[in-house]
């Protein structure tokens, strides 16, 4: 099946610890990882850079690894929606801001 979206995901963590946030616009998804859809013409690397400064401020670092691509499909209706998702991890070094 070809996928109707493609998405990135980033787990970043920092001392022991996964970066998370809660997102206003959707307040029925409690905690989330920073990600979103790849655009026409993006690879999933640039998307994972592009969706952690959007959503973090912080430059995404090199060493960040994709570890994973799965197909999540779900039902919408009477349809079956699949998005592919590609996984990133990266491990933050130095001082970072708490909140």
């Amino acid at each position: 099946m070809s996928p109707d979206a493609q998405k990135v995901l980033i787990y970043a963590t920092w001392r022991g610890s996964l970066l998370v946030f809660d997102e206003p616009d959707f307040p029925e998804i409690e905690l989330q990882v920073p990600g979103g859809t790849i655009e026409p013409g993006e690879s999933p690397e640039g998307a994972a850079r592009r969706e952690f400064f959007e959503e973090t401020g912080l430059t995404l670092p090199d060493t960040a690894t994709q570890f994973a691509t799965r197909d999540f499909r779900y039902g919408k209706g009477d349809r079956e929606i699949c998005h592919r998702r590609h996984y990133f991890h990266v491990a933050l070094e130095g001082e970072q801001r708490q909140t």
